[in-house]
């Protein structure tokens, strides 16, 4: 059996970055986002930092995933302000089913964070 250097958690969370550089690319392709186009250049980074288990990735793996949850939490807050939840859906119920899709990427990359965090802790 072969023994991987790079340890599944990292893995995963390299699996992360290159579906926000996905997004994050695809977002400034279709926005002419010159933000997007940086986050996914900055998320690709990170990709390859975490996947070559580089000290300096776990900071841009922490600042992606605050970047994400507070675009994500804004994004709810001004859809919550304009009346797009009462608007859209009948019940509170499915609003937040609505939700829960964001609300499980958003524990996706808590977890990125946590496996970079683990991960270098017990390097040093």
């Amino acid at each position: 059996m072969v023994k991987l250097i790079t340890p599944i958690g990292m893995l995963i969370t390299v699996a992360l970055l290159a579906l926000y550089a996905a997004y994050a690319f695809w977002t400034a392709h279709i926005d002419k986002s010159w933000i997007y186009g940086f986050l996914g250049l900055l998320s690709l980074v990170a990709c390859y930092g975490a996947a070559m288990l580089r000290v300096w990735s776990q900071y841009l793996v922490y600042l992606l995933t605050a970047l994400f949850i507070a675009a994500w939490c804004y994004s709810v807050y001004a859809a919550a302000a304009v009346g797009f939840f009462s608007f859209f859906f009948s019940s509170r119920l499915l609003a937040i089913k609505a939700l829960a899709p964001g609300l499980v990427l958003v524990m996706l990359s808590c977890l990125a964070s946590w496996n970079a965090f683990s991960h270098f802790r017990r390097a040093r």
